[in-house]
């Protein structure tokens, strides 16, 4: 059983619950689970398969757990690169894990464009 697995199983057994509280925004579990499948479907439509590396350069939103989930349910390894990294730093991760593509935010978009210069296994760059 993998965690996508765990997921939809917990929702089936607990029904739709709040998970989180974010900057005062209430999350639910379906939310997340929602955000999750269609990730699943844009990744898996990127390439992005059992394997392959996605790297995450996110500030701290609760996006996240549906990018991790959504990248898990495509049998793809999530590899979670710290924001506050630069571009040089970054470009190391990148090139270390063989990244096939990148999931960013507007915060970090310039220093991942830098960093995933001139590297072909990076295919693709998602904010």
């Amino acid at each position: 059983m993998n965690l996508a697995e765990l997921a939809e199983q917990a929702i089936q057994r607990l029904g739709e619950r709040r998970s989180l509280i974010f900057e005062d925004q209430p999350y639910t579990n379906m939310q997340i689970l929602d955000g999750a499948r269609r990730l699943h479907r844009a990744f898996s439509r990127l390439g992005l398969g059992r394997g392959d590396v996605a790297a995450m350069c996110l500030i701290n939103h609760p996006l996240v757990y549906s990018v991790f989930q959504g990248v898990f349910r495509t049998g793809g390894t999530a590899l979670p690169a710290m924001f506050t990294l630069t571009a040089p730093e970054l470009r190391y991760v990148f090139m270390d894990s063989k990244a096939k593509g990148v999931v960013t935010d507007q915060a970090c978009i310039s220093r991942v464009r830098e960093a995933a210069r001139d590297l072909d296994h990076v295919r693709w760059i998602v904010v």
